[in-house]
């Protein structure tokens, strides 16, 4: 059959290639749904608060304050009457949570037994984060939790492409003296593995990304949310060991050769406002409610799809934190009017000009000035 000749372009290919092209686009759509069908981790399908008992040596576990934390043998207790106790690791994880003066109950690590595990509701996870409760004898500070748990909520709304949450309620119990805690505020957060399963795709483990490598709408979506909860500690593109800081680059099944970049770790956003958080010195701001851009130039039409996403979104994101029943009315109140100020720049021509758009950094400068540290570091 002949190729077909059109007045935009000047020629199509012929119909066996355009049937080729569309089978191969139709098989790729529908090993990504597959995908999202059968790769989920069971923790993270229910909004159910789950509740266990994990058992370690509390006390090591709290003074693993060095770099090289060592794994604690423990177990985890899941139910009542009828409990499934299953054989686990643990380990300190972060860095201003495992600082003692930021927290004296770290966050941590949970490594289980994939084949011990098989069937329950930790079914497909091997080691997974736990986001702990920071401060004992303090009540209050799990609001902390529960407003850095609602942050990662909230990015679930914009997109799919964010790691999942599941929040708990964890009592501890120390192997050594067997005394047991009440119920600590916690949550857990979808591991990298899961998730490069979930879109058919896997973490990029290289310490240097250039930006140019990313999916434009997937980075202008994540640096604009990093806007949006008032978060500074991040970048996407580079860090000490692996690439990045406060968030991951992944390849997906519905990008061919572009990346999307992933954002995690909330605690010194504006949003949360814990008692630790800090900003960054080189930023013209004085502490984390005080929001500054730092994302990348894009082009026009990619940047207003974006905030026209977010402006679509805008009732379901202040309903979720307007609607929650884990904040005090105090705290509730304060995170919403922070989140309010984010829509009221959007809204402005003035304001997003000002705050958004003449603080937008090159992406070719970023992506020679990226180039050049990899360079340095081989």
């Amino acid at each position: 059959m002949e190729a077909i000749v059109t007045r935009e372009s000047g020629y199509v290919p012929a119909f066996g290639e355009f049937v080729a092209r569309m089978w191969k686009g139709f098989l790729a759509l529908f090993l990504f749904v597959c995908i999202q069908k059968t790769g989920a981790a069971p923790l993270f399908e229910s909004e159910e608060v789950l509740e266990i008992v994990v058992e370690a040596p509390l006390r090591t576990l709290k003074n693993q304050r060095g770099d090289n934390p060592k794994w604690l043998e423990g177990r985890v207790i899941v139910g009542g009457a009828e409990a499934s106790a299953f054989d686990v690791q643990v380990k300190a994880r972060g860095n201003f949570r495992r600082k003692e003066s930021s927290c004296a109950f770290p966050s941590y690590w949970i490594n289980f037994k994939k084949k011990q595990v098989s069937g329950s509701v930790f079914s497909e996870l091997d080691r997974v984060k736990v986001v702990a409760h920071c401060r004992e004898g303090r009540k209050d500070f799990s609001s902390y939790i529960y407003k850095e748990y609602l942050a990662y909520k909230t990015y679930e709304i914009l997109t799919d492409e964010g790691l999942r949450v599941r929040l708990a309620r964890i009592r501890y119990r120390d192997i050594k003296s067997g005394k047991i805690s009440e119920g600590r505020a916690a949550f857990f957060i979808e591991p990298t593995s899961a998730f490069a399963k979930r879109h058919g795709g896997e973490l990029i483990e290289e310490r240097y990304v250039q930006p140019s490598r990313y999916n434009l709408e997937a980075l202008c979506r994540a640096e604009l949310f990093q806007y949006l909860v008032g978060n500074s500690d991040f970048t996407y593109f580079a860090s000490q060991d692996e690439c990045c800081h406060n968030g991951k680059a992944f390849s997906v099944a519905r990008l061919d050769d572009e990346l999307i970049p992933v954002p995690y770790d909330f605690d010194l956003a504006g949003v949360v406002n814990t008692p630790y958080a800090t900003v960054n010195p080189k930023l013209p701001i004085d502490k984390v409610t005080e929001r500054f851009y730092r994302g990348l130039r894009v082009p026009d039409d990619v940047f207003r799809t974006t905030v026209d996403l977010y402006l679509e979104k805008e009732d379901e994101i202040l309903g979720l934190w307007e609607n929650t029943e884990l904040l005090e009315e105090g705290d509730k109140l304060e995170a919403l009017a922070f989140l309010h100020d984010f829509f009221r720049v959007l809204k402005s021509p003035q304001l997003v000009r000002r705050e958004l758009v003449r603080r937008m950094r090159s992406i070719e400068k970023l992506d020679e000035y990226i180039e050049n540290r990899a360079a340095e570091a081989r």
